[in-house]
């Protein structure tokens, strides 16, 4: 048996190939990096009976499991294909494996067919102890890993306050979001096309590669800074619904900010303002997570805004040279 190793797209492959012949490659790992993910549909691997290990997680691939995605194999062992854009049903062709971990978390999967609940030595037997949330959390339910896999990871239901998600293998209970269409309402709504700098801005489907966008595991956006960028008009309340958003840089930019929703942008601690021309805080107190705050250079006046003194994790916060 040969081992080898190929680059592509930046995305590293380890192939174990016997023969070089790829319908006996016994593991496929696409390992996560920084930069273009795969995306497209889940490729089928029915031509590769002596497959043991998949390992496609944290890409892009989108659609549905294919039915005849592990028709051939006879020893597969562990498949991860979660945080994807899979979506609709579990394809119940894989019920004929008696043992499998099948890693599916993270995605956007609509139906789990009963079936599979009953395949107790599935997931390295914890099916046996945890019943179907060691598979996945069911729909309104979530857990951090998004499936048990400890006495300490359970599947936790949904306040029914929330939105709660209507998937399977959640990981939180905020609503799922599409960032890319958050990305391209700021873009619509100001001005992107004049921007100073929109390079790969609506032309790559890798929003990560974006002009000021910044990733969190090469996925979810952790940081805008289009600072001084000549954007123009009011940004989009949905930008507070990016739930790993932590900086947000505008600062230098002809906008009409709003507040309102800030308080769904729970990890968002450092936000920067200054010469926009802002004019209110209205509901900037429903930003309980922010730690730094600058709002210098605007139009703000009269007495000292009441909202700032009720963010208790505020530790930084510049009002100098307002009107």
């Amino acid at each position: 048996m040969h081992q080898h190793a190929i680059i592509l797209n930046c995305i590293l492959y380890t192939l174990l190939i016997d023969h070089s012949d790829t319908r006996n490659f016994l593991t496929l790992a696409i390992f996560r990096k920084p930069g273009p993910k795969l995306s497209g549909p889940l490729p089928s691997f029915s031509n590769a009976p002596k497959l043991e290990g998949l390992y496609l997680d944290y890409n892009h691939f989108a659609g549905m499991i294919p039915s005849d995605f592990l028709k051939s194999s006879l020893n597969t062992n562990l498949i991860t294909i979660s945080h994807n854009l899979l979506s609709g049903s579990v394809p119940i062709e894989l019920a004929k494996f008696d043992r499998l971990n099948i890693e599916m978390e993270g995605n956007k999967l609509t139906e789990v067919d009963e079936r599979f609940c009953a395949k107790t030595t599935w997931m390295n037997d914890l099916m046996a102890s945890y019943g179907c949330d060691a598979f996945m959390c069911p729909p309104k339910h979530y857990s951090i890993y998004g499936r048990q896999n400890t006495t300490e990871s359970a599947c936790e239901k949904c306040d029914d306050n929330t939105d709660p998600t209507p998937y399977w293998g959640s990981t939180s209970c905020d609503s799922v979001v599409d960032e890319k269409e958050i990305l391209k309402l700021l873009y619509s709504r100001c001005g992107g096309k004049y921007w100073h700098n929109n390079d790969n801005w609506l032309t790559s489907d890798d929003i990560c590669t974006w002009y000021g966008v910044e990733c969190r595991d090469g996925t979810s956006v952790q940081a805008l800074r289009l600072g001084a960028n000549n954007l123009k008009g009011t940004p989009p309340e949905e930008l507070f619904r990016l739930h790993q958003l932590h900086t947000l840089w505008l600062h230098s930019n002809p906008i009409e900010f709003k507040f309102k929703g800030i308080g769904k942008a729970k990890n968002l601690v450092d936000l920067r303002l200054d010469s926009t021309g802002l004019s209110d805080v209205f509901e900037v107190d429903k930003g309980a997570s922010l730690i730094k705050l600058n709002l210098k250079y605007n139009q703000i006046s009269g007495g000292f805004p009441t909202e700032l003194l009720k963010l208790e994790n505020l530790e930084s916060l510049s009002l100098n040279d307002n009107r």
